[in-house]
């Protein structure tokens, strides 16, 4: 099992006190990284690190938006960008399907507060 250290508390707690980049904390980002990794690790069955429309259960416009160089894949990057402004719902998601990020809600929310 894998412990939160000290130093990842105290820079968890800086960016909710304010070190914001390009408009959202890079907390968030980190949630949306880890959906996106977790999303794709999850549906790649052939395991070549990207998704096919076989792979998914998107519309094939939903597809279309978020296969930015319409290559007919979802990298990483593509989904990452496609969650950007969800974190809310992703740390929703990760809360219920994770203790751990449970936690972590729990203390952003405290800190939402202050």
């Amino acid at each position: 099992m894998r412990r939160v250290s000290h130093s990842m508390l105290e820079y968890s707690l800086s960016c909710y006190l304010g070190n914001e980049t390009s408009g959202s904390t890079q907390f968030d980002n980190l949630a949306t990284q880890l959906a996106a990794k977790k999303y794709i690790k999850d549906q790649d069955t052939n395991k070549d690190g990207v998704l096919s429309q076989d792979e998914v259960s998107l519309s094939e416009e939903a597809m279309a938006k978020l296969d930015t160089d319409k290559d007919g894949k979802l990298s990483e990057d593509e989904l990452k960008a496609g969650l950007s402004g969800y974190e809310g719902e992703i740390y929703n998601y990760l809360a219920k399907t994770d203790a751990r990020w449970a936690k972590i809600s729990q203390l952003s929310s405290m800190l939402r507060k202050v």
